[in-house]
């Protein structure tokens, strides 16, 4: 079922795409059937994204790489300030009415800031344990995205896009030699192939190890013991996060504000701010790395370009504007203008951008080995029964 994400809600539970009782049975069946072959617990880089509203008594597991940035802001937004107050921060307030104003205003704008900033959000106050989330008598969602195209986001934003040195050095280099060093003019950087990232990805899992962004949701979430009562898949967002605010029953002003939002986001004005915020928190955490000298932004910023292409956010028709970023050390402003106006020449329809990103998803897979696919899939098998995903690449 499709739902209009405007004007005003229905205030009822009866258009959710899934009723919860009908979401947890389904979980629960295929737990049943899978309880024999579940693997044993793996050992996660990284906290775990587990999350509670409490005005609402909802507990939320979000995946990173399943649209967990703006659930974070969403949970964010629909929790009462004054809970909020009552949790730990590392920040130090003159007052609780000081820090109460924070949160307030913090709730207020949550939902236009920039990815960078999101991620920099205190996840104190609205933070629950796994425990509490397998446990909980209340509502309890969970966000999911097939693996492979959660594998090929991961990817793309952790390693080909050569920003975070250290993670890269710590998950890869001691496992394999397929790790390029690439020198242009002074700029060191690295280059990860694909099927060395799933090599990788395998080799750590085999052993026990993950990090957050491509741990099997099974392991992250622990659906078989929570037995979730509404599913978030990537693949159909904005329907699922408007079905959950409708159960919730939320009030008219936060439903629409969030309506909002998500429609804009189809709109080619706020594409364009979407590619200036990735490209904006991309810098950010370029220049916050130690290890890549900063006359390796022209050589950062076309890879960028390339991963915006395979996410469907730039036309893969569109040549990178090499002639203005190709500059020793451009500044974020002039990054980000060269994007910007660059991208004004052609804007992707909602079809469009799923179709382009189809299309590098298939061209990725094509190029790994069977046998890699194939450990993928024994790998990820809980995911793809739990979930209802194909274990065939189309």
């Amino acid at each position: 079922m499709m739902l209009c994400v405007t004007g005003a809600p229905p205030w009822t539970a009866h258009d959710v795409v899934r009723a919860p009782a009908e979401e947890r049975h389904l979980v629960g069946r295929m737990c049943e059937d899978l309880r024999p072959l579940l693997r044993r617990n793996v050992s996660i880089e990284g906290r775990r994204y587990t999350f509670r509203i409490k005005k609402y008594n909802t507990s939320i597991c979000l995946t990173p790489k399943a649209g967990s940035t703006f659930l974070k802001q969403l949970i964010y937004y629909l929790s009462d300030p004054k809970d909020l107050t009552n949790n730990k921060t590392n920040l130090i307030f003159k007052s609780s009415k000081d820090k109460l104003e924070y949160l307030t205003k913090i709730q207020t704008l949550v939902l236009s800031l920039e990815r960078f900033s999101v991620h920099r959000l205190p996840d104190t106050p609205v933070r629950s344990s796994l425990d509490n989330y397998t446990q909980s008598s209340g509502l309890k969602v969970i966000s999911v995205r097939n693996p492979y195209s959660r594998l090929f986001s991961a990817y793309l934003d952790k390693i080909y896009v050569p920003l975070e040195w250290q993670y890269v050095k710590r998950n890869f280099i001691l496992n394999t030699t397929n790790v390029h060093a690439i020198s242009r003019e002074n700029c060191y950087v690295y280059d990860v192939s694909f099927q060395t990232f799933l090599d990788n990805v395998i080799y750590l899992l085999k052993r026990g190890r993950a990090d957050r962004h491509w741990a099997p949701i099974n392991d992250l979430c622990a659906p078989c013991s929570a037995n979730p009562d509404i599913i978030i898949r990537q693949e159909s967002y904005t329907e699922d996060v408007m079905s959950l605010l409708r159960f919730l029953n939320v009030s008219r002003s936060e439903y629409d504000a969030v309506a909002s939002m998500l429609n804009r986001s189809h709109g080619s004005l706020d594409r364009e701010k979407t590619v200036i915020d990735l490209v904006s928190s991309s810098f950010k955490r370029l220049i916050k790395s130690s290890q890549i000298n900063s006359t390796c932004v022209p050589h950062v910023a076309e890879k960028m370009w390339h991963a915006l292409q395979m996410t469907g956010h730039v036309s893969r028709q569109l040549m990178f504007p090499r002639a203005a970023v190709d500059r020793k050390s451009p500044t974020l402003k002039n990054l980000v203008a060269a994007f910007a106006n660059r991208t004004r020449d052609m804007t992707l329809s909602r079809h469009q951008m799923s179709t382009q990103r189809q299309f590098f998803l298939k061209q990725a897979y094509r190029s790994i080995d069977r046998n890699t696919v194939q450990e993928i899939q024994k790998l990820y098998y809980s995911d793809f029964k739990l979930f209802g995903y194909s274990p065939d690449i189309a």
